[in-house]
C-alpha cells in the first residue's frame, strides 16, 4: 500500500544484498578432486555475520528431516549419504518481523561428518540464494566416486538366518564380508541369500558326515 512502511527484515536482506552486489565473495579453495575453485562455508559465514549485524538480522535454523543412507564407493569402502531439509527463519532485531526460507542440503562422507557438511550446503545456499551472492557453479570440496547400487540388502530376519547357520559352521561374518566385500552382513545384496545359505547348509551337512 501506498506510504506503508516495508517489514525491517526485507529492508535488512536488502541491504545485505547490496553489500554483496558491492564486494561478492572470492573463490579462495580449491576442490581436492577435481581442481575448481569454490567459495567454502568459512567464507560465506565470515561475511554474512558482518553483515547481518549491520542490517539488524538473526537467521534461526530448524532442521524439519533428516535421512541418512549408507552406501558403498567405487572401492567398496562404507559412505554415509545424508539429506536434510532446513527452515531458516530470518528474523528482524529492529521491529521483529521475519520470514522463512526452507532449503535441502545433502552430502556424503567416509566417517561422521556427512551431516555436518550437509548442513553447511544447505546454509550455504540459502544465503546464495537469499542474498543474491554471484555463483557460476556448484561446488563441493570433496567428491565421491559411487560404485554401482547393490539393490535391496538383506534384512534384519535374513541377517539371523546366516548367523545361526554360521554358528554350526567354521565360517566367521569376516570372511563372509571378505567374500562379498562389505563391511557388514546388512550391506550384502539381497540377491546372494540363497548362495549363501545354500553353501552354509552344505557345509553344515559336510561337517555331520564327517
Amino acid at each position: 500500500m501506498d506510504g506503508q512502511k516495508s517489514p525491517h527484515v526485507l529492508v535488512g536482506i536488502k541491504q545485505v544484498m547490496q553489500a554483496f552486489a558491492d564486494k561478492g565473495i572470492a573463490k579462495s579453495h580449491k576442490n581436492e578432486s577435481q581442481g575448481f575453485k569454490f567459495r567454502g562455508i568459512d567464507d560465506v559465514m565470515n561475511r554474512m555475520a558482518q553483515h547481518l549485524v549491520e542490517a539488524g538480522l538473526v537467521i534461526v535454523p530448524n532442521i524439519r528431516s533428516r535421512e541418512v543412507y549408507e552406501r558403498v564407493n567405487s572401492r567398496g569402502n562404507p559412505l554415509f549419504y545424508v539429506t536434510v531439509q532446513v527452515d531458516f527463519t530470518v528474523w528482524s532485531a529492529v521491529d521483529g518481523s521475519s520470514v522463512v526460507c526452507s532449503v535441502p542440503g545433502e552430502a556424503m562422507d567416509s566417517g561422521d561428518k556427512a551431516t555436518n557438511k550437509a548442513l553447511s550446503i544447505s546454509y550455504k545456499y540459502m544465503a546464495f540464494q537469499l542474498f543474491a551472492i554471484p555463483i557460476d557453479e556448484d561446488p563441493d570440496r570433496h567428491t565421491h566416486e559411487v560404485g554401482k547400487s547393490p539393490g535391496k540388502t538383506l534384512a534384519p530376519s535374513d541377517i539371523d538366518i546366516i548367523r545361526k547357520l554360521l554358528v554350526e559352521t567354521d565360517v566367521t561374518e569376516e570372511k563372509l564380508h571378505e567374500i562379498y566385500k562389505v563391511t557388514g552382513l546388512e550391506q550384502i545384496p539381497m540377491s546372494k541369500m540363497a548362495e549363501i545359505t545354500s553353501n552354509l547348509q552344505k557345509r553344515i551337512k559336510q561337517k555331520e558326515e564327517a
